[in-house]
C-alpha cells in the first residue's frame, strides 16, 4: 500500500509541466466507455481497469501523456529476465515505448500529440490496449 503511493507520487513528479489535459473531461468520457474507474487528481487524471493497465494520464507538450507503472523492482528476478521482458514488449509495440526505472520497475507510457479529437484518440487508445494487453500475463509468469 505505501509503495504503491510512494509510485503515484513519483508518477505525479516524473513529467516536468505535466498538469491535467484541458480535455480531460472528453478523455474521461471516452474512458468509462472502455469501462475504464476514472478519477481527476490535482496535476492529473487516473484510470482504472480489471484488464488493461492502470493510467495516469496528463497534459504535456500540447497533448496527453498515458503512463502505466509496473512494480517489477521487488520481485525475485534478475535484471536481466526484466531487460528481457521490457524488450520483448518492445518489439511490437505500436504507440507504447517500455523502460526500466531508475528503482528497476517497468514502466510504459505513450503521447498522444495534438488537440482532441474522438475518432483518433479512440484509435490511439486501443493502439495502447493491443501494446499492453500482454503485461500482466508476462509479469505473471516473472513470478511463479
Amino acid at each position: 500500500m505505501f509503495r504503491s503511493a510512494l509510485a503515484l507520487i513519483l508518477m505525479a513528479a516524473t513529467v516536468a509541466s505535466a498538469e491535467v489535459p484541458d480535455d480531460w473531461k472528453k478523455i474521461s468520457g471516452l474512458l468509462k466507455d472502455f469501462d475504464y474507474e476514472v478519477e481527476k487528481k490535482d496535476d492529473w487524471v487516473q484510470a482504472t481497469h480489471d484488464e488493461y493497465p492502470n493510467m495516469f494520464i496528463k497534459g504535456y507538450k500540447k497533448g496527453v501523456l498515458l503512463q502505466a507503472y509496473f512494480e517489477t523492482s521487488d520481485m525475485d528476478v534478475s535484471e536481466q529476465t526484466i531487460r528481457k521482458l521490457n524488450n520483448k514488449l518492445s518489439l511490437n509495440a505500436t504507440v507504447a515505448r517500455f523502460y526500466i526505472d531508475s528503482d528497476g520497475d517497468l514502466m510504459c507510457e505513450t503521447w498522444y500529440p495534438g488537440k482532441w479529437d474522438e475518432d483518433r484518440f479512440e484509435i490511439f487508445l486501443e493502439a495502447w490496449h493491443d501494446d499492453t494487453k500482454g503485461q500482466y500475463s508476462m509479469i505473471s509468469v516473472l513470478t511463479d
